[in-house]
């Protein structure tokens, strides 16, 4: 069995930590720093945001700085966080940061046309210069 296979089987197998909410995952680590709290919620979470960045992202450099920008503000605010809306909190700070960004380049290059998200080296050198 291919080592790709076997992870993904094991990633499919329910832990014993999915049966956690969300908010006491986020009282474990506004309250006692505990990591693995962090982690469960990034997992949780990290697919969701991510295709909220990408999706709101003028170019993938983009969706990464508002994906990064999203947990970050977790690991920083998490204490001010509203413990029954965590997805929909990170997924509101995501779209904050994608468009913030967007607008950024907008007011630099002009606003974007309909073509694909671009590669993280197209758009940074669109965004400043080769």
């Amino acid at each position: 069995m291919s080592r790709r296979l076997l992870s993904r089987l094991l990633a499919s197998v329910p832990s014993e930590t999915d049966h956690v909410p969300d908010a006491e995952l986020l009282r474990r680590f506004a309250t006692a720093n505990d990591l693995s709290a962090l982690e469960l919620l990034v997992r949780r979470h990290a697919d969701a945001v991510w295709a909220a960045c990408r999706r709101l992202s003028r170019c993938e450099a983009d969706a990464e700085d508002a994906f990064q920008a999203a947990f970050l503000a977790l690991i920083r605010g998490a204490g001010q966080v509203r413990a029954r809306c965590v997805g929909a909190w990170l997924h509101r700070v995501a779209a904050h940061a994608a468009l913030h960004l967007r607008r950024l380049a907008a007011r630099q290059h002009g606003p974007a046309g309909p073509a694909q998200l671009r590669s993280g080296s197209e758009c940074r050198t669109a965004r400043y210069g080769p």
